[in-house]
């Protein structure tokens, strides 16, 4: 003989117990997550590792854009250019890891503060790789891929050890919308169609026609880039 059901209160009061405890389980592991957060900056910090590379590795995009606006422009310049073992920037792992534009955003304009002139999107790692060729081969938004090349438009030609560029490894990838930006705007700077390339980036055509001009014409034209 099968046994009754236990009474509807009863139910409903061991319904309740187990949705608390489990509440609380999902309030010990956040909260176990930002302690985690904190004692990997704190130990990075110690080190004298780059925390902003620590918790780009780590993809923690929230405390890694909080990280960086909390730093002197000195300090973040340093941590942005620091390069581990095998050559990897922070901004590598975030292109890499399909970083919010928000934080890629962030680090290309700290990085325009260096004293030494460094462009920090022309920097490769051991296999000559740049962060066009991770964001080019990974789920990055088109949006990030659009200020990679705005900032940096040399970029589109970088090959690595293997003589792969950006478009090959978006090809490489099957990434269709990656493959057919990087196409579109390759071919306006080799037509030199500067009102196509601003609007496939949505970049000002002004800014890019100046960009573009070689460096002994681009100095005679910095009034220009003042002013837009």
């Amino acid at each position: 003989m099968r046994p009754l059901p236990a009474p509807l209160s009863t139910r409903l009061q061991t319904f309740k117990r187990a949705t608390t405890k489990q509440n609380e389980r999902q309030a010990n592991r956040t909260s176990d997550k930002q302690t985690a957060s904190l004692l990997k900056l704190t130990l990075a910090l110690l080190q004298d590792i780059s925390a902003l590379y620590e918790l780009a590795q780590d993809r923690d995009w929230p405390v890694a854009i909080t990280h960086i606006q909390s730093l002197a422009d000195g300090d973040a310049v340093d941590q942005l250019f620091q390069q581990d073992h095998v050559g990897w920037t922070a901004i590598m792992f975030a292109c890499s890891y399909s970083a919010p534009l928000e934080l890629v955003q962030l680090m290309a304009t700290k990085a325009k503060l260096d004293s030494r002139k460094r462009c920090l999107l022309a920097i490769t790692s051991g296999g000559r790789r740049t962060a066009l060729h991770l964001a080019a081969a990974e789920h990055s938004d088109l949006a990030v891929l659009s200020l990679l090349i705005r900032e940096y438009w040399q970029v589109l030609f970088a090959t690595d050890l293997q003589g792969h560029t950006p478009l090959q490894f978006a090809i490489d990838s099957n990434r269709p919308a990656h493959v057919a930006l990087l196409t579109d705007t390759t071919n306006a700077l080799a037509s030199s169609d500067y009102a196509a390339l601003a609007d496939r980036v949505h970049g000002d055509e002004r800014r890019i026609r100046c960009l573009m001009l070689p460096p002994a014409r681009r100095a005679v034209r910095v009034s220009l880039l003042h002013s837009i």
